[in-house]
C-alpha cells in the first residue's frame, strides 16, 4: 500500500524553495542557509501552466518501499539518473487516476486556498499551495492507498534512500530521514508533461521566476 504523509516544510530566509525539515537535520550531508520552518505539517500542491497545458501534483513524505513489494515501480522510460542526496531532491512518481477523482480533489483544493508562491518563468506559471486540513489530507491518502506508484525521475535518489535504510538493519532505528523520501506525486501521463515539454521545474522556477 502506497503511504505518504504531510510534513512541515523549510525554506531559506532569502529564497523560495521548499524542502522537508529533515533535510536540515545533523545527518544531512548538504549544508543549507538559515531556514524558516512551517509550524504545521502539510501537503504542498504544485502546478505548472503553459500554452494551455497544466501539470498538477503535490509534494509529500513518501514511505520507502522495496521494489519487490510492487508498491513503487520503475517505469519503462524511467531514466537511470545518478544518485543524489536522499530527501534533498524530490523523487517524481506517477499514479493512475483513470476517473480523475484525485485530479478533481486537487483542483478543488487549489480553489479554496491562496497560493504561497506564484511565479512566471519562460512563459510558464508556477504556483505552490500549502494544505494543512487533516480531512483533505486523509481523503488524498485514501484515494491513493491501493494504487502503485511509478517512478518518473529520481531513481538514483530512491535507490540511495533504500540503501541507507537497509544499512541500518533494525527498523527500530529508522527515522524520518531513513523511512521516507521527499516526493512529488502526480497522475500518470500528466507527470511526463513538464519533462517532455522541457519546462523549467521546481525548485529553480520558484527561485528564478518573477512574482505574479
Amino acid at each position: 500500500m502506497a503511504d505518504f504523509l504531510p510534513f512541515p516544510g523549510i525554506r531559506p530566509e532569502n529564497g523560495d524553495w521548499l524542502r522537508p525539515a529533515w533535510s536540515a537535520s545533523p545527518g544531512g550531508a548538504v549544508p543549507i542557509p538559515q531556514v524558516k520552518q512551517d509550524l504545521w505539517a502539510g501537503l504542498y500542491l504544485y502546478a505548472i501552466e503553459k500554452d494551455g497545458q497544466r501539470f498538477l501534483g503535490f509534494f509529500c513524505k513518501l514511505r520507502l518501499a522495496e521494489f519487490s513489494t510492487g508498491i513503487v515501480q520503475v517505469g519503462e522510460n524511467t531514466p537511470e539518473d545518478a544518485a543524489s542526496q536522499p530527501g534533498w531532491d524530490p523523487v517524481w512518481a506517477a499514479y493512475d487516476d483513470p476517473r480523475g477523482v484525485t485530479a478533481a480533489r486537487l483542483g478543488n483544493l487549489i480553489r479554496t486556498v491562496p497560493p504561497r508562491y506564484d511565479r512566471l518563468l519562460d512563459g510558464a506559471r508556477h504556483r505552490l499551495w500549502v494544505v494543512n486540513d487533516p480531512v483533505a489530507i486523509t481523503a488524498l491518502r485514501e484515494d491513493l492507498c491501493d494504487r502503485p506508484l511509478t517512478l518518473q525521475r529520481g531513481l538514483g535518489a530512491y535507490r540511495a534512500a533504500l540503501a541507507r535504510r537497509r544499512s541500518l538493519g533494525d527498523g527500530a532505528l529508522w527515522t524520518d530521514e531513513t523511512e521516507f523520501c521527499f516526493a512529488l506525486l502526480s497522475a500518470a501521463g500528466e507527470a511526463d508533461l513538464p519533462i517532455q515539454a522541457g519546462w523549467v521545474l521546481y525548485p529553480e522556477a520558484l527561485d528564478a521566476g518573477q512574482t505574479v
